[in-house]
């Protein structure tokens, strides 16, 4: 999971960006548990106070090892 972050934000595409529904990758990978995933969105600059469409961050969505990511960020 992490390794495809690498891929995806070295071809370009922002850590922070906002896909058709206002979610954030950052928000379903917290959402999904999936810390290693969480850990390489905030290493790629992925901003954990950004909100999505219903006004919650990642932290307030955020399920198992991502939750302790996010509150620990390591």
């Amino acid at each position: 999971d992490g390794r495809l972050v690498e891929w995806v934000v070295a071809a370009g595409v922002g850590p922070n960006v906002v896909e058709g529904k206002g979610r954030r990758a950052l928000h379903d990978a917290a959402r999904g548990g999936k810390a290693d995933m969480v850990r390489a969105l905030l290493n790629a600059g992925a901003d954990p106070t950004m909100l999505d469409a219903q006004s919650r961050t990642a932290l307030d969505v955020s399920r198992g090892d991502a939750k302790t990511v996010l509150l620990t960020n390591k």
